[in-house]
């Protein structure tokens, strides 16, 4: 995301500048990364700041970053909010983009491997749940909007806040 009122149309066009991603073991940052390379560019390039996603559309908005990196509901909350536009999405770059990663310490599987497996299956169920219909995928919205979560809101014109299967 950048402000809608930036010059950038490349990602060749943010040297120097700064950029937020959540964490440098993120895969936002995996993919800053691709899109850094494919402008024959290196994150020596530009300034990494790491930022809570939240934070993120009030930074660039205060102009404290020139972009962000990281993944809904707030990409969309600053595009409708009028003072953000998207500079690339991930679904258009990156096919087979790997969205989210468990990590599990080893001690753990060691520790309590039946615990370690049931939180493996419950995460593919989830999976495959979001997959079955896109009923599921605007379920899963509205409780991840809600104030439990990102407190944000769900509806919208924008089809940014719809998860749509691409694969």
């Amino acid at each position: 995301m950048v402000r809608t009122d930036s010059p950038y149309q490349h990602f060749r066009q943010l040297a120097g500048k700064r950029i937020a991603v959540p964490s440098r073991f993120a895969v936002d940052f995996l993919f800053l990364r691709k899109m850094l390379a494919q402008e024959g560019m290196t994150p020596q390039d530009i300034e990494i700041v790491e930022m809570a996603p939240p934070d993120m559309p009030a930074a660039l908005y205060a102009s404290a970053v020139d972009a962000y990196c990281t993944g809904e509901p707030f990409g969309a909350a600053a595009q409708r909010a009028g003072y953000a536009r998207t500079l690339r999405m991930t679904r258009d770059e990156w096919r087979n983009y790997i969205c989210c990663v468990l990590t599990v310490r080893e001690e753990l599987i060691e520790q309590d491997r039946p615990l370690v497996q049931d939180l493996v299956d419950h995460v593919l169920g989830a999976g495959v749940w979001l997959d079955a219909k896109q009923e599921n995928r605007n379920k899963a919205v509205a409780i991840a909007a809600g104030k439990t979560f990102f407190n944000q809101t769900p509806t919208s014109s924008s089809s940014s806040w719809s998860i749509r299967r691409t694969g």
